[in-house]
């Protein structure tokens, strides 16, 4: 992702590794109002959410790789 849907992505991949989450509260500094697009940038979350969805049933070949060589180290 490039945009707003990467902050869902990160929130999910870290969840699935057991990071712990906590609200902070931190300033905004847009210098006027949001720039999220509800034409570009929902449609974008939609589908990142769609796909890590998917991930979880057929996760992408460098994920299933990866799990292997986890499981074969002595």
């Amino acid at each position: 992702g490039g945009r707003y849907e990467v902050e869902t992505e990160m929130a999910v991949r870290a969840a699935r590794l057991g990071f712990r989450f906590a609200e902070v509260t931190v300033p905004t500094v847009y210098g006027g109002e949001s720039h999220l697009s509800l034409s570009r940038d929902v449609p974008r979350i939609a589908a990142m959410m769609l796909r890590l969805s998917i991930e979880r049933v057929v996760p992408p070949r460098v994920m299933r790789e990866a799990l292997r060589e986890e499981w074969n180290r002595p």
